[in-house]
């Protein structure tokens, strides 16, 4: 016997490193899976045994960064099952409901986590390039040197 941990590192299963993201990224992301969280503990109530009602008051589920925690740390939670089911089939029952439950919401991840992407390398284009008002003052310095230059020649030439 021994304690449940169904945690899942989110940013993993979505090849990300959460330290690249924006605070606006990372803030949706987290947004998303308290909302699954709370579906999961919704879940959890409904279906997970009780006897005396230690192990299902002693789960701890909350949202940290992009890993999902689910822990159980009584001693006997991965045992936990319903009468005539094999042993440990509710654990087995919560993690496939978190699988589910991040499964419907990963193409919405993604999708954040690529628009950030996308934002980032936006941004570094714009403060490589000079603006267009610096670059258009650029053109405008070039063709007034080309002028003078002509018009000194032009004048060296009449003379």
């Amino acid at each position: 016997m021994a304690e449940l941990d169904l945690s899942i590192d989110v940013s993993a299963r979505l090849g990300i490193n959460p330290a690249a993201l924006s605070l606006s990224a990372l803030t949706q992301m987290t947004d998303l899976l308290d909302e699954i969280n709370r579906d999961w503990g919704t879940t959890l109530r409904q279906v997970w045994p009780v006897d005396t009602g230690r192990s299902l008051s002693n789960w701890q589920n909350f949202v940290s960064g992009l890993v999902w925690v689910l822990v159980n740390p009584v001693e006997y939670a991965s045992v936990v099952h319903p009468a005539g089911m094999p042993v440990g089939e509710s654990g087995v029952f919560m993690a496939g409901e978190a699988d589910r439950l991040l499964t419907g919401v990963m193409p919405r991840l993604l999708a954040i986590s690529q628009a950030d992407a996308q934002q980032r390398q936006l941004n570094l284009l714009t403060q490589q390039q000079p603006s267009g008002l610096s670059l258009f003052r650029g053109i405008v310095s070039a063709f007034r040197a080309v002028s003078s230059r002509e018009r000194n020649r032009s004048r060296a030439r009449l003379r």
